[in-house]
């Protein structure tokens, strides 16, 4: 009696931890999602873990700074104290759980949205756009250089909720969108945070006026040269203006891109320097991967194969670095952060964690 009491309490624990296992393993299995071509991904369930005490309501925006790490901005449901996480890269292949930065409340109340990196005097430094009204300028490691809050012009009667930045080398410039407010964009100076005086845009769909102007880019590619791009978002476009990195006056409509009906709201466009090949984020559900010349190549279905997951809004996508094709994604509500690894044809599948 005491042999089978004994066998069959082995066979349940034999059981149990098949079971785990097998929840373990469905947990941390790569999923198809498809592309087009040469660029079809797996999604990668075992990096960029996120730590229990990051209660991730949306995740908004990505940097990678020179180093391959990799920084996300979120907001947090419960902690306005925590906003922003970074995975290093090295042995741990973007495994290992990440770590806060920040000082905390001082640069995460409010609602942090657009992330974006900037080489000044030599060094990297970090953009952030808080929809509640706050700018900020900080270090790699979060600690702020300097804040600004409120409107850019205290006397006027536009909304006000900025969503992204973007600067172009060697100016004393950076431009920010406005896309949840007046749809305008706004030069400030990157020193300081003193507003400029200079605006462009405003509601509308006449080139040159926006409709929730999401994002603002500059494109270093051959060919775009001293231009900035605005991810157009209600008008289903990206619309691009020359500028003068030395003055702040000068913002010219040259021309438009769209996918439009196949890809319609982008949230934000990132270039490979490498190739320049692009990627951007829909919030419908997908992501694009572009040629150089901004020809569509791929169109990756995230909502489709991974909805189930909380993978509904694309909301920034970014290269890992060198050419692998890997590239991070956020999304908007449910807030969730993911790997994908290109599927390379011909057996190869080196990707940035093994380089």
């Amino acid at each position: 009696m005491t042999k089978v009491v004994f066998s069959s309490l082995l066979l349940l624990l034999a059981l149990a931890a098949a079971s785990t296992w097998a929840k373990k393993e469905d947990l941390e299995s790569s999923v198809n999602v498809g592309g087009w071509g040469e660029w079809t991904y797996v999604y990668e369930p075992s990096y960029l873990p996120v730590p229990k005490d990051a209660d991730v309501e949306h995740a908004h925006g990505i940097v990678i700074d020179d180093q391959g790490n990799i920084i996300i901005t979120y907001k947090d449901k419960t902690d306005p104290s925590k906003c922003l996480l970074r995975w290093k890269h090295g042995d741990g292949q973007y495994q290992q759980m990440p770590e806060f930065l920040g000082p905390g409340k001082e640069l995460c109340q409010g609602v942090p949205h657009g992330l974006r990196t900037q080489v000044e005097n030599g060094t990297l430094v970090l953009y952030h756009a808080n929809n509640q009204q706050v700018i900020h300028k900080t270090t790699m490691d979060g600690e702020i250089i300097w804040t600004v809050a409120g409107k850019p012009d205290e006397n006027s009667t536009d909304s006000y909720k900025p969503t992204w930045f973007a600067g172009a080398p060697d100016s004393p410039y950076v431009y920010l969108a406005d896309g949840y407010g007046s749809s305008k964009v706004y030069v400030y100076n990157r020193t300081d945070g003193n507003y400029t005086g200079h605006s462009f845009g405003g509601h509308g769909k006449g080139h040159g006026q926006f409709e929730t102007d999401h994002a603002i880019t500059y494109d270093s590619r051959i060919g775009y040269h001293h231009q900035m791009v605005v991810c157009d978002r209600g008008n289903h476009r990206l619309e691009y203006f020359k500028v003068d990195p030395q003055d702040p006056s000068i913002f010219e409509y040259t021309h438009t891109v769209s996918f439009d009906p196949l890809l319609q709201l982008p949230c934000n466009i990132r270039m490979r320097p490498e190739d320049g090949v692009a990627i951007i984020p829909f919030l419908e559900g997908t992501v694009g991967i572009l040629t150089e010349n901004n020809e569509l190549m791929s169109v990756v279905n995230i909502t489709q194969m991974l909805g189930d997951k909380g993978f509904l809004h694309p909301h920034d996508a970014h290269f890992v670095p060198a050419l692998s094709g890997d590239f991070v994604l956020v999304t908007w509500n449910p807030g969730r952060i993911g790997y994908f690894r290109r599927v390379h044809k011909g057996g190869d599948d080196t990707n940035v964690a093994s380089q």
